[in-house]
């Protein structure tokens, strides 16, 4: 079997050489500098983006202060209806295991 396999790739080697450097030629247009217009003020939006976000300091970007109090007041409201606590996370469960041979005797 494991010769089987060792002649067969040494008859088609010829043919997986071809199809790697085909591979890597492609892979090389693909990482090259894209010249669509369109992609590329795509990509420079989430350059900007990437950059205002970093200086926000993990606050929303380009929120009025406006905004940011309706936002303060809507995580209140929510807090108010649902019982407060941490908003984060989920609630951790505890399940006590029940004793049916006490109930059912």
């Amino acid at each position: 079997m494991r010769a089987h396999l060792i002649r067969q790739l040494l008859q088609h080697r010829r043919d997986v050489w071809t199809g790697i450097r085909r591979n890597v030629g492609m892979t090389a247009v693909v990482l090259q500098k894209s010249t669509d217009p369109i992609q590329q003020m795509y990509l420079s939006k989430i350059q900007a983006y990437a950059k205002k976000s970093k200086a926000a300091g993990g606050k929303l970007v380009d929120a009025t202060p406006q905004f940011e109090h309706q936002l303060t007041e809507e995580k209140d409201r929510i807090k108010r209806m649902y019982g407060g606590g941490d908003m984060l996370n989920l609630p951790s469960f505890q399940f006590k295991d029940v004793d049916f041979d006490k109930h059912f005797k």
